[in-house]
């Protein structure tokens, strides 16, 4: 297993799997459960192998944060459930986390997972844009209740929708780790290069997710900040005429597409024009708004140990009709009570703000995150977890 590790095709797989691990659709909501007892034996096995290896030589101030995220969920599930199969589940995902940030080099990891995101977004927009031909052939089905996919393994075909849902669970997740992807990319404007503006650009345009569109113009907004202010790079012009000519190309397509640009808004207008009450126009920011009333309503009931897994679940469906709960940071304090809320909080701010970065760059950043996780809800999502230890500093020598 260590050799693999060591081994650039082992880092690659092992990025792969994590990305599919919690956040593919074939996982956490296919109708089929054989695929995520799979993934969480694998889970339990790679946590017995890194976990042991990593904890006796950890930063004391980040092994801290494990410590006290797990320590609160423990108490909260003693409050509920005494012994919560689910609760525990969410432990080991902390801890593989904070385990994975520091057994693998922070740059290794980003290369690996850039080139993953790549491959995944390329063959993503192949499919979408051959989904009539390929939604006649016989590929294996995905089950979501009534709504039927065709897995082609690293993205899924919807019957019934015409958005780009990669491997994910639905097109706003998808767009995450594509604007997550294109962001570490553009870190270096020496380095960057413009065929993945464009892959993943295009990509993020095709889930036609609101939330993905406003954080890819920030990304880009970032880039040409650091361009701007980079003494070294010698392609300042070239890089704002480029990206100001995607941007009036993009404007210019969309007005003359009014269909398309009702795509990215409808969801806002329908919401607007009928809040109160739930229909199939404007579900999308109907659950959005509502969570976001459903989280603070359960942490003033349950300030301590929140509601639990179930209790939050039942509580939102139940007084709010939400089928689903996309806020994380507050789902994060009313599930578990306030006192996880705010570690998971310290956690972001932690991670996301890089002294060596301009305050105005921390801002755009900390505002992209901040619209991810009150987007969609990736309390179980190893891959975002494991993004989020990243951000703190390393103390051991990682693999190589």
């Amino acid at each position: 297993m260590e050799r693999m590790a060591k081994n650039s095709n082992g880092l690659l797989a092992l990025t792969t799997f994590v990305l599919f691990s919690t956040d593919s659709a074939l996982v956490c909501t296919n109708s089929d459960r054989i695929w995520a007892r799979i993934s969480w034996i694998v889970i339990m096995l790679l946590a017995l192998y890194y976990i042991p290896k990593t904890y006796s030589k950890i930063n004391h101030k980040k092994i801290l944060y494990p410590v006290l995220l797990s320590t609160g969920i423990s108490i909260s599930m003693l409050v509920h459930e005494i012994i919560g199969i689910n609760y525990l589940q969410r432990i080991v995902l902390v801890w593989l986390a904070c385990a994975f940030s520091e057994f693998y080099e922070k740059e290794r990891v980003i290369y690996a997972y850039v080139k993953v995101m790549r491959f995944i977004a390329a063959y993503s927009l192949v499919c979408f844009v051959l989904s009539p031909i390929l939604l006649q052939i016989p590929f294996p089905s995905l089950y979501c209740g009534n709504i039927v996919y065709k897995n082609l393994l690293f993205t899924n075909l919807s019957t019934y929708s015409l958005r780009n849902y990669g491997p994910f669970w639905e097109p706003g997740a998808y767009q995450i780790y594509l604007n997550l992807a294109l962001f570490f990319v553009i870190r270096d404007p020496k380095r960057f290069n413009y065929r993945d503006l464009l892959l993943f650009g295009i990509t993020v345009l095709s889930t036609v997710s609101t939330a993905g569109i406003i954080v890819l113009g920030l990304i880009v907004m970032y880039y040409l900040l650091s361009v701007s202010t980079n003494k070294q790079s010698s392609s300042k012009v070239v890089s704002w005429l480029i990206v100001a000519s995607l941007a009036v190309g993009g404007i210019f397509y969309m007005y003359k597409n009014i269909e398309f640009t009702d795509s990215f808004f409808n969801k806002l207008t329908a919401l607007s024009e009928n809040y109160k009450d739930k229909n199939s126009e404007n579900v999308s920011s109907y659950t959005r708004l509502y969570s976001v009333y459903a989280n603070i309503s359960a942490i003033r009931e349950y300030p301590l140990s929140g509601m639990g897994i179930d209790g939050l679940t039942d509580y939102g469906l139940n007084k709010f009709d939400i089928t689903a709960n996309t806020n994380t940071i507050l789902a994060t304090a009313a599930t578990y009570g306030l006192f996880v809320g705010i570690v998971y909080l310290l956690l972001l701010f932690k991670s996301i703000i890089d002294k060596k970065r301009r305050m105005l760059g921390n801002c755009i950043i900390l505002v992209v995150f901040l619209i991810f996780l009150s987007t969609e809800n990736m309390m179980v999502s190893l891959p975002m977890w494991t993004i989020l230890f990243y951000g703190l500093p390393q103390r051991r020598q990682a693999v190589s």
